[in-house]
């Protein structure tokens, strides 16, 4: 395509040719000009919606073009996405990477939170002062719907989810392993979209000692099923009247994580 440019002012014509330089310099950029986001960035822009996903170009890992296999490996959930962006800011590239035990939960996060985690929540106006109260009688509700105590485990739900929300909305996050381990069971509750949203904060509560691995382990689990995954540690079970376990990510060695993360051994057929 040819362009002519007659009786331009000085002026525009400059302008003019600084834009076609930039774009010439755009289309030239190689993958060594792009920096890496990191993960726990990329998930504060997903969930400020500042990611454009539907303008991505998808790359290898050393930024090259995506083969087919490498596209089946990431329709199959074993290639997490890493973003990257140009010189000028812009996030418009996503290289894939393999998926291990630890990033699949970053990938997880990309994926659930490209929609809003709290569509379904009608918030409550919250003392915090009487967080712990609020926290015990919704530990009592989860546990006593699932006993036959209450009826309707669905409204029961709703309410823990309206509760916890709000309180995490309004409040600090507690400090007390009864009230971690309330707003855990009302979470592992609830949809994953929830889960991934509080994932990071989470984790962190485990390694404070405010939460127990193995309950971060059901979580983890629950989150893969519900995602089509493999499960890592045994701990969930789809079906209905005939329940079976989940499939399990490298069953040869799922004792020794579970021990890891003190769960008990299980017997599985391999």
């Amino acid at each position: 395509m040819h362009i002519t440019v007659r009786n331009t002012d000085p002026v525009i014509y400059l302008v003019f040719i600084a834009i076609a330089i930039m774009l010439l310099a755009s289309c030239n950029l190689q993958p060594s000009d792009y920096t890496k986001v990191s993960e726990e960035e990329a998930v504060e822009l997903i969930k400020n919606k500042q990611i454009d996903f539907i303008h991505l170009t998808y790359l290898d890992h050393r930024g090259q073009a995506l083969s087919d296999s490498l596209k089946q490996l990431f329709n199959r959930g074993e290639q997490v996405r890493h973003f990257y962006k140009s010189p000028d800011g812009l996030i418009d590239q996503v290289r894939l990477v393999e998926a291990t035990n630890d990033n699949i939960f970053y990938e997880l996060q990309v994926m659930e939170l490209q929609q809003d985690p709290f569509s379904n929540i009608d918030y409550a106006v919250i003392n915090c002062q009487q967080a712990e109260q609020l926290l015990q009688r919704a530990f009592e509700r989860d546990q006593g719907v699932r006993q036959g105590v209450y009826d309707d485990i669905q409204l029961h739900d709703k309410l823990n989810r309206d509760t916890v929300i709000s309180l995490l909305d309004q409040c600090d996050w507690p400090q007390t392993k009864d009230e971690v381990e309330a707003i855990w069971y009302v979470l592992q509750h609830s949809d994953t979209r929830k889960m991934a949203y509080f994932y990071p904060q989470l984790k962190s509560l485990v390694d404070q000692g405010l939460l127990k691995p193995n309950l971060m382990a059901k979580m983890e689990d629950r989150m893969l099923m519900f995602n089509g995954l493999p499960q890592i540690y045994g701990t969930q079970y789809s079906g209905g009247g005939t329940r079976s376990l989940h499939k399990v990510k490298d069953p040869e060695h799922l004792n020794d994580r579970r021990l890891s993360v003190g769960l008990e051994p299980i017997t599985i057929e391999l």
